[in-house]
């Protein structure tokens, strides 16, 4: 459920709190949020993926969401998500707004095909993933326990 985790900022010197939204947001967009609140001066041929929260944080008005959709990857498992559906590179397509725990994978299903509007956010969601560079090596061992677990599971057993 790490892609529907929530971003909360505290920072009452400059952002009016209480405030809620449903803007899709992901990693990519931290730095150059945390940029235009520093009013930091970029290279101006400096390319970012992501864009800057700052706008919304600051109470201006947003009339066009700037994400249509999200990323994130955990270890070798990509994940995409709009507001409804969420795809992973490894198969499993949801139904977010009738599925939000997540147990019934649409991937092979007659809602898939019979659905027009569930079969465009598939396909949608699939080019995008379809689209992204692929994965790299990682230069450093990959930490986490579950990825600890899934490389002791695949490495032979000295006796």
């Amino acid at each position: 459920w790490g892609v529907n985790t929530p971003l909360i900022i505290n920072c009452p010197e400059r952002i009016p709190g209480g405030r809620e939204s449903d803007l899709l947001v992901d990693m990519t967009d931290l730095f150059p949020t945390l940029a235009d609140l520093a009013d930091a001066t970029l290279p101006h041929d400096l390319i970012l993926d992501g864009y800057s929260l700052a706008p919304h944080l600051l109470g201006q008005v947003v009339d066009t969401p700037w994400r249509t959709w999200s990323f994130t990857q955990y270890h070798q498992v990509r994940v995409i998500r709009d507001h409804r559906f969420k795809l992973f590179s490894n198969g499993p397509f949801f139904d977010l707004s009738e599925d939000p725990m997540e147990k019934y994978d649409l991937q092979n299903t007659r809602t898939l095909s019979e659905d027009e509007a569930t079969g465009q956010a598939y396909h949608r969601l699939k080019n995008i993933l379809d689209g992204l560079p692929p994965n790299t090596q990682l230069p450093w061992e990959f930490r986490s326990i579950s990825a600890r677990l899934l490389k002791a599971a695949r490495t032979p057993q000295s006796k």
